[in-house]
């Protein structure tokens, strides 16, 4: 029946079916919301994203995200168009920064269109754990694992810095992209990050639904206009804007690919 159901309706069962990903709150403070969130089993999840990675590499998975595996190929179209377009400009080479990457989602999601590049170095920067499993398992002449942005920026390897559903769960997003913007990135690419049409930058707490795993913790929605305006001042202006697929009822999920202004 799900193709002969208005969105609004589908949008109900799943809130009461507890399938949707929740936001709560308007909060002054990122120890307010972390007050209200009961945080999260971090090794539970890394060993479900362990689990669906190995399903992927194998052939059992199409992709995975988010821990949850997928069977089905589908692809972030705007996303690897800015992909392939860096390339372009780089001698279609990819030397990218996968800022916050876990065990290596987007790669393997879009390896197929990304083996027609000449040279690609996709180097992840993650916590301890995700980077030791990955160095053990993961890492090949395309993809590698890092504990922080400047390992993974030496040898010349970062052309340009992605950053996918990362900078909503930073405390301090503005000063990350401070500290990116002294790498002097050619390119920093956002993907999957909630802006709103509002002056200020609106704190809230997030519900994962139980079927993913259970877990809430402080998440932003960013002032689209006051994002813009620290994109600027740190050197960088947007060449291309996207919508992305993810519903989160407050604002709008979106992607922006900033080139630095030379």
């Amino acid at each position: 029946m799900k193709p002969f159901c208005p969105p609004i309706l589908l949008k109900v069962f799943a809130f009461f079916r507890g399938n949707r990903i929740r936001f709560i709150g308007d909060y002054a403070h990122w120890s307010d919301a972390q007050n209200q969130a009961i945080g999260y089993d971090s090794d539970n999840i890394f060993e479900k994203v362990k689990e669906s990675t190995q399903k992927v590499i194998s052939g059992q998975a199409a992709y995975e995200r988010d821990s949850v595996c997928f069977y089905e190929p589908a692809y972030r179209w705007p996303l690897l168009a800015c992909l392939l377009f860096i390339a372009n400009k780089q001698n279609n080479k990819l030397n990218i920064i996968d800022f916050g990457g876990a065990l290596g989602s987007l790669y393997y999601q879009h390896r197929d269109f990304l083996s027609t590049i000449q040279e690609v170095n996709w180097s992840i920067v993650e916590q301890s754990h995700y980077v030791e499993y990955g160095k053990k398992q993961l890492q090949n002449k395309h993809l590698t694992f890092h504990s922080t942005l400047a390992e993974g920026v030496r040898g010349d390897k970062g052309d340009a810095i992605l950053l996918s559903s990362v900078l909503p769960y930073i405390e301090n997003p503005r000063q990350l992209l401070s500290e990116i913007a002294k790498f002097e990135f050619q390119y920093i690419l956002i993907d999957r990050t909630p802006f709103i049409q509002s002056e200020k930058d609106r704190l809230t707490v997030q519900s994962v639904p139980e079927s993913i795993y259970k877990a809430s913790y402080p998440a932003w929605f960013f002032s689209e206009s006051q994002f813009d305006k620290l994109m600027q001042e740190l050197g960088y202006k947007c060449i291309y804007e996207f919508s992305c697929d993810d519903d989160f009822e407050l604002g709008e999920v979106k992607g922006f690919l900033f080139e630095r202004i030379s």
